[in-house]
């Protein structure tokens, strides 16, 4: 896999990922991505394309798009969404939703997902929770668990 990002101004980032199979050098996989963000805003937009596979369980040729907006609340608080589309089937693929507080030092969040029909798990809900602590020597533990309905 090779794979590698630009930033072209402050809070705007470009990346892209290609993998390929060395067997006989088809292409398996590909990404491509553009994030802006600014004052606590964020917008993201992927496209994905991964080859059919049927050792990885990729019956056919997939492609999907997504969408990831985050917005500020009040102080420390911030809101999440993002919706994900199956290009190759003309039907959804994932939406979610999460609230993260983050103070500098302490960071909460809790998520949910759930999965459309044509996702590697369809009709699935997950929730997350996630805590981290941040530390001025850039040491971030923190512990992330899931549970799915």
């Amino acid at each position: 896999m090779l794979g590698a990002y630009g930033v072209f101004s402050p809070g705007f980032k470009v990346g892209g990922k290609v993998q390929v199979n060395t067997d006989d050098w088809l292409l398996t996989r590909t990404g491509l991505g553009v994030t802006y963000s600014n004052a606590g805003y964020s917008a993201k937009v992927d496209y994905n394309y991964i080859a059919a596979n049927e050792r990885a369980g990729v019956i056919k040729d997939q492609q999907e798009i997504g969408l990831e907006l985050g917005v500020p609340l009040m102080d420390y608080w911030r809101v999440t969404g993002s919706t994900y589309w199956d290009i190759t089937n003309s039907s959804w693929l994932q939406v979610g939703a999460g609230l993260t507080y983050d103070d500098g030092y302490v960071v909460i969040g809790a998520t949910a997902t759930r999965t459309g029909p044509t996702h590697t798990s369809p009709d699935d809900t997950r929730f997350t929770g996630s805590f981290r602590l941040k530390t001025p020597a850039g040491l971030d533990p923190g512990v992330m668990g899931a549970t799915t309905r």
